[in-house]
């Protein structure tokens, strides 16, 4: 979703755009905008160091989100330090690597408060899930080269991504049949990014190398929305027949997680779910990105819920 709506805003901008890709991957698009392809795998140390030459900037969007367990590790930490050799080997002069919200300590911040770029990471991501753990110990690399001087890094943590066919009510809790299962109370505050908004924010980091550089940014849209707001507001209108959300609260949830976890130690087999993705996911903070503003000019195209409800 990021990758394609990037590339596009690249070349409409009139950056010369080198697209690594994987073997099997649709190529129509990018042979439209007439960009360069090379075909490789973040996993491939020696395909990522051909693939940067003569490279004045990378920007690293690749990570396995489903698979095995060694394949999302892999392509997330290896992906990054690959990508961190491939830059060095060939000089290239800065590095954006396009990382998660997903990487906090959400048991360690309270609701209702707001998350900066100093707020707490999670030390313990295995018990959200093998994503999270990938995702969290490859911005441990990324984190690693802030301050080198030859390359220099910059970290975007974006919210939670919709549009490009990305779509929000799955994202919000369990669709069954036209029951939406929805996670929290109405109140819950949702973190939120149109991937065409992510898009512009790094052409905006691109722009603007002096205040970015060596600096981590979070990335949401500046509009506050609630749970229930999406639904009346946005979901209402854009599916009026589709959906019928059901609210969950966390209690609820917290009694079926605990079944859940007893049901496993009897029959040994079954889905995983832990507490610490419960608190995640029932999490209700707001986000501040006022630094990459006031650094770049950059803000949201729309206002959020016209964004939400043309999806």
């Amino acid at each position: 979703h990021l990758g394609s709506e990037l590339v596009s805003r690249l070349v409409d901008s009139r950056y010369y755009v080198r697209a690594m890709v994987r073997a099997l991957s649709r190529t129509d698009q990018l042979e439209k905008l007439g960009v360069e392809i090379t075909f490789g795998d973040t996993r491939d140390k020696a395909a990522l160091i051909r693939a940067a030459t003569g490279i004045h900037t990378i920007i690293h969007v690749a990570a396995a989100l489903r698979g095995t367990k060694s394949f999302i590790l892999d392509t997330c930490v290896k992906g990054v330090e690959n990508v961190a050799e491939a830059a060095k080997a060939n000089g290239v002069k800065r590095v954006i690597y396009v990382s998660s919200l997903s990487v906090y300590d959400y048991n360690a911040i309270r609701n209702s408060s707001t998350i900066t770029e100093f707020s707490p990471l999670d030390d313990h991501p295995e018990q959200r899930g093998v994503s999270s753990m990938g995702k969290r110990q490859a911005e441990g690399i990324a984190l690693s080269h802030l301050d080198d001087q030859d390359t220099r890094w910059t970290i975007l943590r974006p919210a939670a991504f919709f549009g490009n066919g990305h779509k929000l009510p799955a994202a919000l809790g369990f669709p069954v049949g036209r029951l939406l299962i929805v996670l929290g109370t109405g109140r819950r505050r949702l973190r939120l990014i149109h991937v065409a908004d992510v898009a512009e924010s790094i052409l905006r980091v691109i722009d603007h190398p002096e205040s970015t550089q060596g600096r981590l940014f979070l990335v949401a849209h500046q509009d506050g929305l609630t749970v229930r707001e999406y639904l009346n507001q946005c979901l209402a209108k854009s599916s009026p027949k589709r959906f019928r959300a059901i609210l969950s609260p966390y209690w609820i949830a917290f009694a079926g997680v605990l079944a859940l976890r007893g049901f496993r130690r009897i029959i040994r087999k079954g889905p995983s779910f832990t507490l610490r993705q419960l608190k995640y996911l029932y999490s209700s903070v707001e986000v501040d990105s006022s630094p990459i503003r006031e650094a770049t000019g950059w803000t949201c195209m729309e206002g959020l819920t016209d964004q939400l409800s043309a999806e």
